[in-house]
């Protein structure tokens, strides 16, 4: 079976072909733009259907394409060497542009300037085209072609996501029926409000809690509150429909970026964004379930995975030889970037990097040197970001293998256990579950060679990077099961690798051998995956029958191997190795396909106003109209903190962030739910989220102005900044403020009172 290669299209040599305007075949990567634009006008088509203005989703084109991708392209071509990919560039460069973005809107929302937040990169722009150094780097860039059967695949992984958006859509509606109450996403708008903080006042204060440290991964909120500001368009449009729309095109495209700079083979990137999107992890226990490295309900975890993307791209780049200084600055630089668009992302690379140089030690060493440069680069970025944007803080990631592997499949199905050699079982089991989508380019280590083998730091730069991501979670525990987030930010790296290995295993096989032997991992995974959990009981207690499912389902797989390797004369130990891996990650897809059978596209209807969750179009209204009357530093007070009206037998679920997010201002006490100060205090599963407010006093005279006000309440109120009062009416009926406060708006669901000058 023959398949294109770096010769056709792969990195192509200095000179090989002329630069970016000079004449050439320019269909195939016409064709990756239209498919990709394509993709992007479904997704946000029904962004329009669903709510967005078409006015707002023009204006957030024009600003993602004009202040944000064009100089983040601009940026990546003085980067890269001069072969590349026009795919290459687009994701990339937008996570070039994402970087740029974060300064800009500093800048911009300390200044609460749209202005400045877009002067930043267009000077950027003008800078780069202007002087004669960079604009020939720029011009001299030049993309080797892909085939057009890549696009497609492209587009069927970014279609992987289409289920998920649409429920989002449909639960986070942008404007509710008068008259009833919807039940949005619980975190949405908390997004939304750290994005208006970033907006309005700048990385300054918890948006939720007055006085409270901003010490979280805000990156993507600055991205977001930039498109936000210079289009003039509303946090809400931008936090629940363009990002959620334009982001997965992007994340796929970015996945096999890095596949073509690692392999120079569009037959590894396409089938590394397929496994990253589609492929499982490995089940060998039936439960059926979607893994996929992004969803809209996280807005941080898409612009997190295209940085650690165009991370790992610099770190191959200068692993293959291109190791000018400009790189190094700009792994510290990526590496701050993609920690503060998601924790988890950076510890991954320097994993990664860290496994690579000890892997040199053995096998090649003359890389051990530059590998120590990369790693101490990455890992200062690391440093900086924990140290400048967490404030020293971990957000609560607590080592605790004990407990954290009690999620453990062998473990969990048994009803828990407190064994030590169950836990170390069950922990070898996870570990291995979570590196499953790397499996088929763990044979790659068998190889001698120093391209795509174990003498290949790239390699195990990707390994390291997916066995960290497997780890963090059978060792730590934090608040909201977030650990989970190292595994699933690792799925890129592992989907690369599994791309790598089944291009070199492909390449030099006929369609004969090769269908023979995709018939084989077919059957053998489909067995694998349903055969074991018929054959034996799992029971609660009883230990045995969780591995005695593992044991017969493994031995199903190494039975796929043997017989691929039979369907070939030569490299039998590599082929059974390889077979095995292949069935094993073969489980995944009937796990795949039984998960979005099972959960298919959710649907949301009316709800009660008084249910846990329940938002009314009257609640917003109020919110919003002290965001279009006040100063963007003005300071809100609300009477309402919980999910539900008032708690629930005295438990408070204290992620309530209406006021904050669709009023733009910061609130002096509304929900204290992912806080800094929670967080780091209520450390084991979701106690940190019905955790009582750490400010007593502050919240008796939050609370009791409603209910009880005086002039010395309302006088200290002026002097924490408060101007305006947020009535919630489920939760305090019948407030009357006057003689200390105008009432400036009403209506069924919540009233707005100016708060009079003492």
């Amino acid at each position: 079976m023959s398949h294109q290669t770096a010769e056709s299209d792969g990195p192509l040599r200095d000179g090989a072909r002329g630069g970016v305007l000079s004449p050439r075949r320019w269909s195939p990567d016409a064709w990756l733009a239209f498919s990709v634009l394509a993709v992007l006008m479904t997704f946000c088509g029904y962004a329009v259907v669903t709510g967005l203005p078409f006015a707002a989703l023009v204006r957030l084109g024009v600003v993602a394409v004009v202040v944000q991708w064009l100089p983040g392209v601009l940026i990546w071509r003085c980067l890269r060497p001069s072969h590349g990919w026009l795919m290459e560039d687009l994701a990339c460069g937008f996570a070039c542009g994402f970087a740029l973005s974060i300064p800009a809107q500093v800048v911009g929302g300390l200044a609460d300037s749209a202005v400045l937040s877009a002067a930043i990169p267009l000077v950027t722009t003008a800078i780069l085209l202007g002087v004669r150094s960079t604009r020939a780097r720029i011009l001299a860039a030049r993309w080797s072609p892909t085939p057009r059967w890549l696009s497609a695949l492209i587009v069927v992984g970014a279609a992987a996501t289409g289920r998920d958006l649409f429920s989002f859509f449909r639960q986070n509606k942008l404007h509710w029926p008068v008259g009833t109450a919807g039940k949005p996403h619980v975190d949405q708008y908390f997004q939304i409000a750290m994005t208006n903080e970033l907006r309005f006042r700048g990385p300054v204060n918890w948006p939720m809690i007055a006085g409270e440290s901003f010490d979280y991964h805000w990156f993507a909120h600055a991205w977001m509150a930039q498109l936000s500001s210079v289009a003039n368009v509303s946090a809400t449009d931008v936090v629940l429909r363009f990002a959620p729309a334009f982001l997965p095109v992007v994340a796929v495209a970015a996945i096999a970026a890095v596949a073509l700079r690692m392999t120079g083979s569009a037959f590894a990137a396409g089938a590394s964004a397929l496994i990253a999107m589609w492929g499982g992890y490995v089940d060998l226990w039936n439960t059926g379930r979607v893994a996929a490295p992004l969803t809209p309900l996280s807005p941080t975890l898409a612009p997190s995975l295209v940085a650690l993307m165009a991370l790992a791209s610099l770190v191959t780049i200068r692993l293959r030889g291109d190791r000018r200084w400009g790189g190094a600055v700009a792994l510290c630089v990526f590496a701050i970037v993609a920690a503060g668009a998601k924790g988890s992302a950076t510890p991954l690379l320097v994993a990664g990097l860290a496994l690579a140089a000890v892997a040199a030690l053995l096998w090649n060493r003359r890389m051990l040197r530059p590998l120590l440069v990369d790693t101490a680069c990455v890992a200062a970025g690391l440093l900086i970001s924990i140290k400048v944007i967490f404030n020293g803080s971990t957000d609560a990631l607590t080592f605790d293998p004990p407990q954290a592997l009690q999620s453990s499949w062998p473990i969990a199905a048994i009803g828990g256990t407190h064994s030590f050699w169950l836990l170390v079982a069950g922990g070898v089991v996870m570990v291995f579950w979570g590196i499953s989508k790397a499996v088929l380019g763990l044979p790659l280590l068998m190889r001698r060679d120093h391209l795509l083998g174990r003498a290949d730091p790239v390699v195990w730069v990707l390994l390291g990077g997916a066995v960290a991501g497997a780890f963090g979670p059978a060792l730590f525990v934090q608040p909201g099961v977030s650990q989970n987030y190292f595994r699933i930010q690792a799925i890129p790296l592992a989907a690369v690798l599994s791309g790598a290995g089944a291009f070199i295993w492909l390449r030099e096989r006929r369609w004969p051998q090769t269908g023979t032997a995709l018939l084989v991992v077919a059957i053998a995974s489909v067995l694998a995956y349903a055969v074991p959990v018929r054959l034996i009981a799992i029971q609660h207690g009883h230990s045995a029958g969780p591995y005695l499912v593992l044991l017969i389902g493994a031995l199903i797989c190494l039975t796929g191997g043997v017989a691929v390797a039979l369907s070939s004369p030569t490299r039998r130990r590599q082929l059974v190795a390889f077979g095995t891996m292949a069935v094993l990650l073969g489980t995944g897809v009937p796990s795949t396909v039984v998960g979005l059978w099972q959960s298919g596209v959710a649907k949301f209807g009316p709800v009660s106003p008084t249910s846990e969750g329940a938002v009314t179009q009257g609640q917003l209204d109020a919110a919003m109209y002290i965001g279009a009357h006040s100063a963007p530093d003005a300071v809100v007070m609300t009477n309402r903190h919980c999910t539900t009206p008032r708690p629930v037998h005295g438990m408070c679920d204290s992620r309530w962030f209406l006021v904050s997010a669709y009023s733009g201002r910061q609130v002096l006490v509304e929900g204290w739910g992912y806080s800094p100060t929670i967080t780091a205090r209520y450390v084991r599963g979701s106690t940190s989220l019905t955790a009582p407010f750490f400010d007593q006093p502050l919240l008796r005279l939050n609370d009791g102005f409603y209910t009880s006000p005086t002039e010395a309440a309302a006088r200290e109120l002026w002097q924490r900044g408060v101007r305006w009062i947020y009535v919630d009416a489920l939760t305090t009926p019948g407030v009357d403020l006057r003689g200390y406060a105008v009432l400036e708006y009403d209506n069924p669901a919540a009233s707005v009172w100016r708060l009079n000058r003492p």
